[in-house]
């Protein structure tokens, strides 16, 4: 399925995650509970993963960058984030997508699918 190779990690303080998210640059980021996917040095892909220790966590903003869709590299990042998770004993994964490949994937893997929900984004600051 991996088309590319890729090294799964935490970003670095130094690294810009703007190619990723350029709506969200403005924001302090925990680098703890982001994942990248790395080729050739370059961040290509990333994911923001939630978790407070609790038995559910939340999994979103899953972005490859263009010219790397279609590569395999969501769903080996995806991969690495699930095993780490279950490695740590949370239970369950919430997400979102609009992506229809990325739900029949989740289904293979045992997901529950269901009807899609609304984005709320909420600034208190």
């Amino acid at each position: 399925m991996l088309k590319v190779p890729v090294i799964i990690r935490h970003p670095r303080p130094d690294e810009s995650l703007t190619p990723l998210w350029p709506s969200l640059e403005k924001y302090g980021w925990n680098l703890d509970g982001i994942w990248v996917a790395e080729h050739e040095g370059a961040i290509v892909g990333g994911v923001i993963v939630w978790d407070a220790g609790h038995d559910i966590v939340r999994v979103d903003n899953l972005h490859v960058i263009e010219d790397y869709r279609t590569r395999g590299v969501a769903y080996v990042l995806l991969d690495a984030v699930v095993k780490t998770l279950h490695d740590k004993g949370r239970r369950v994964i919430l997400s979102t997508t609009q992506d229809i490949r990325m739900a029949y994937w989740a289904q293979k893997k045992g997901a529950a699918v269901g009807v899609a929900a609304h984005l709320i984004w909420w600034e208190i600051a």
